[in-house]
């Protein structure tokens, strides 16, 4: 169990290790963020999803969706425009979407991993 009488001390040290480390604590956030994303794609997903406009109830009026939609006039089956509105609506897009931002927090993930192992086997 954490002691949290040592709260300030361990606050403390790690804010000098953040100043002193700044590309492994960049690393270390880039990382975490990745594992997030692996874990729970939706966290991310459906913001930018919502943000677009695509939504439950379909393409929010008014919307970059919208304006996208009334350009390329009838959506074709299977098209990226088509996914984004199945994902926004909760369907089967939203499997390729997560997965797609799931394999971008592993690349997140096992970059950050690579750079900083690179920096701490760096010599000179």
């Amino acid at each position: 169990m954490f002691p949290f009488d040592q709260a300030p001390k361990f606050t403390a040290q790690a804010g000098t290790w953040v100043f002193e480390n700044p590309a492994l604590a960049a690393y270390a956030v880039a990382g975490a963020g990745g594992v997030a994303v692996i874990a729970s794609p939706v966290l991310v997903t459906a913001p930018i999803l919502s943000g677009l406009g695509f939504n439950s109830g379909g393409v929010a009026a008014g919307s970059y969706a919208a304006g996208v939609q009334s350009s390329i006039g009838n959506v074709a089956a299977g098209s990226l425009f088509a996914t984004g509105q199945s994902a926004g609506a909760g369907g089967l897009g939203l499997v390729s979407v997560n997965t797609a931002a799931q394999a971008c927090g592993a690349i997140a993930g096992m970059g950050s991993a690579g750079f900083a192992w690179f920096k701490g086997n760096k010599t000179g």
